[in-house]
């Protein structure tokens, strides 16, 4: 299985890039970050064109916001949201018996200090309940 992942940074601006890189590389699953679009304005038929009928988001306007692309139907889609936050940073799917996940991490901000600087705190909060998942999710 070939798997594509891309922070694309806004996926209506580089919808013409991604269809390039698709046609070159040819990925089962393409995994995006960044996306910054809402579910409702995903550009799900230009991407259905370019051979992934099957498109599962977890979007927002203006920021964040992560999708799989699938040219295989999924038989679970879900999205955690974590740190008690709305923000539209995971989802996970399982398709030919595979869990695949897209992952947009906090940047964190400026300065490495969690006291002084709540971005980085979310950031290492985040990471924390990422990895605590993980460990105890590791067999699904």
């Amino acid at each position: 299985m070939k798997l594509l992942t891309w922070n694309v940074n806004s996926i209506r601006a580089r919808i013409n890039h991604l269809k390039d890189i698709l046609k070159n590389i040819n990925p089962e699953i393409v995994c995006l970050q960044e996306t910054k679009v809402t579910n409702l304005s995903f550009p799900k038929k230009e991407i259905q064109s370019m051979g992934y009928e099957f498109n599962y988001t977890n979007g927002m306007p203006g920021y964040n916001g992560v999708c799989i692309l699938s040219k295989n139907k999924a038989t679970e889609v879900k999205c955690i949201n974590w740190c008690s936050k709305n923000d539209s940073r995971h989802i996970q799917i399982k398709v030919n018996g595979i869990n695949v996940h897209s992952l947009y991490v906090p940047a964190g901000g400026d300065e490495p200090d969690q006291k002084r600087n709540p971005k980085f705190k979310h950031k290492i909060d985040f990471l924390d309940e990422l990895t605590s998942w993980i460990k105890k999710n590791k067999h699904t």
